[in-house]
């Protein structure tokens, strides 16, 4: 599903060049809502009211927390905690599968749950079955966005209208859109679903043509009001494409995949040969009645399929200033950009990052991004500051109710006491919304 936009071979020469030489120099939580795809925006601030601890004080209480929150420290304890969570929601959401990964620090574990083909009696294996991810796909987009940035292809600040060749965006307003409004979801969109899904492989249609047919309107300007964009994520990934002068599948298969050796992962639609066998089906409010596979209509925005193990690479990378044992993914300072609090309505309130969302709870720094299609329900989130990261995925409609539910056993087993310490050091919580 991989085309060539036209006029790009030298952008596409000048691209490999660039990455070559890239290679050789050298990304409640907050309870999701499932009635929602939108984020409010804002996080827990310093509280004013307590004395700040001393350069000292305060870099050795970060690391007692850092100790505190470490669910791998006991591997057989934290394997009976997620098998009683996983087994509790399968039976209770009538939910067919799952899988899970958890990052701590050098430690890794990852395990599937169910079953990836009910009918067939195939069970989940976080190493080989491949869930559908939905918009956590977006991760991916914007990490490649912000390797353009690195190579100079793109900038955060750059009026993305005059660097896209292939697709027009209105002049409606004075301000233009750019590449940090399309990240945090503020590019004054309006969202609509028709073009995110299509029926069949036969109504997709290459990026740019999507773009264009299906462009939404204007309705304010940029960088006042967060409303989810699918359509502006979908844009960061034609941006990709045409400063790389080849397709963003291609993109993302070179520059994402193959450093981070994620070998079980593919935007392709369907997924190639190889991986069919083992990708997971997708199951209903019963739990037991298959859907069909599931096509997006603009692919940056959520047509990743990947395992656990793979979600576990992408994590370790973010975790670890951009690299791991496989490779390096971005520099360390891009990290902490895409980690940095970029947009707000409020600064009591859990904003928005670059592609990242804030997810903080308790006073504890959280960032992620949850994913979901008509079938499957997914949510990756990091603890920046604890080296935790877990990515966990169901394959059934139930999905969407246990998902917070997994967030919340996670948090109060090995979070609290964390928690509680960091409102001592000054750390106040999100506040709620009204």
């Amino acid at each position: 599903m991989s085309y060539l936009p036209g006029g790009q071979t030298d952008g596409r020469e000048r691209y490999r060049a660039s990455r070559s030489l890239c290679r050789q120099v050298a990304e409640s939580v907050s309870r999701p809502d499932p009635t929602r795809r939108s984020v409010l925006a804002g996080i827990g601030a310093a509280g004013a009211t307590v004395a700040a601890p001393t350069v000292n004080a305060a870099q050795t209480a970060r690391r007692q927390i850092q100790q505190q929150v470490n669910p791998l420290a006991d591997r057989d304890a934290f394997e009976a905690f997620l098998d009683s969570v996983m087994e509790t929601h399968l039976e209770s959401h009538d939910i067919a599968g799952a899988t899970v990964a958890v990052v701590d620090g050098d430690d890794e574990f990852s395990k599937g749950y169910g079953y990836a083909d009910i009918s067939a009696e195939t069970p989940v294996d976080a190493d080989e079955t491949l869930f559908r991810i939905g918009s956590v796909s977006k991760l991916f987009t914007w990490t490649a966005a912000m390797q353009a940035v690195e190579r100079g292809d793109l900038a955060i600040d750059e009026d993305v209208d005059a660097t896209l060749e292939a697709v027009d965006l209105p002049e409606t307003y004075d301000e233009p859109i750019r590449l940090d409004h399309l990240a945090t979801h503020t590019p004054g969109f309006e969202e609509r679903v028709r073009g995110t899904f299509v029926r069949n492989e036969a109504e997709l249609r290459p990026l740019a043509e999507m773009l264009r047919t299906e462009q939404p309107s204007r309705v304010r300007p940029p960088g006042e009001f967060a409303a989810y964009s699918n359509y502006g994520s979908a844009l960061a990934g034609q941006l990709v494409a045409e400063t790389a002068g080849t397709s963003f599948e291609t993109v993302v298969e070179e520059d994402i995949f193959e450093p981070l050796s994620m070998d079980r992962s593919t935007f392709d639609q369907p997924a190639p040969d190889d991986f069919m066998d083992d990708l997971s089906k997708g199951y209903g409010a019963d739990g037991r009645t298959d859907g069909e596979f599931e096509y997006v209509g603009i692919p940056p925005a959520g047509a990743m399929s990947a395992t656990a193990t793979d979600m576990a690479s992408f994590v370790r990378a973010f975790l670890q200033d951009g690299a791991t044992d496989d490779g390096r993914l971005l520099e360390a300072e891009s990290v902490a950009e895409m980690h940095r609090r970029r947009f707000g309505h409020d600064e009591r309130l859990n904003g928005i990052a670059f592609g990242f969302y804030e997810m903080s709870r308790d006073g504890i720094r959280v960032v992620g991004h949850g994913g979901d299609t008509e079938l499957f329900h997914s949510l990756l989130f990091l603890l920046p500051e604890h080296d935790v990261g877990v990515f966990v995925s169901y394959n059934s409609v139930g999905g969407l109710e246990a998902r917070p539910e997994f967030v919340d056993a996670f948090f109060e087993q090995y979070v609290a006491d964390a928690a509680s310490e960091s409102e001592m050091l000054g750390a106040k919580r999100p506040a709620r919304a009204s």
